[in-house]
């Protein structure tokens, strides 16, 4: 879900143990024109300049550290890596609400303060991160 080399926590977050593909797989309706969203979020993950295409900047959100937080810019945007489909659920849990424009994930550790909420929104055929929260 987030970049995975600035922090211990965050290698946890599906390295070296995703789930099952079809567990949490991603499924959007699809009108003729419309991008799938699966191919979409793979993409989104694996191609940072791609990334970077797809981000609505000013991204709604914030990043949250030691008590201090800051508005999501393309300065200070640090690209998404792990998808929340590939998460280790033995120390995170899981979230997807799906619907037919919007696809939103959530993955957070049960008890603290510790999540990352993201949502993803389908503009003019094509998918968007449209608000990222990163709390660490």
């Amino acid at each position: 879900m987030t970049s995975c080399g600035d922090g211990g926590s965050r290698k946890a977050l599906g390295e070296n143990n995703p789930a099952s593909p079809d567990k949490n797989r991603m499924v959007s309706t699809v009108g003729e024109k419309d991008e799938s969203f699966d191919d979409f979020y793979k993409r989104f993950h694996e191609d940072t300049v791609f990334q970077m295409t797809r981000i609505k900047f000013p991204l709604r959100g914030e990043r949250a550290r030691n008590f201090e937080t800051e508005n999501w810019s393309e300065a200070n945007w640090q690209p998404l890596r792990v998808r929340a489909d590939e998460v280790d659920t033995t120390e995170y849990k899981v979230d997807i609400m799906k619907k037919a424009d919007t696809v939103s994930t959530k993955v957070y550790i049960e008890g603290s303060d510790v999540q990352i909420y993201s949502v993803f929104a389908r503009i003019d055929g094509k998918w968007y991160l449209v608000r990222h929260d990163d709390w660490f």
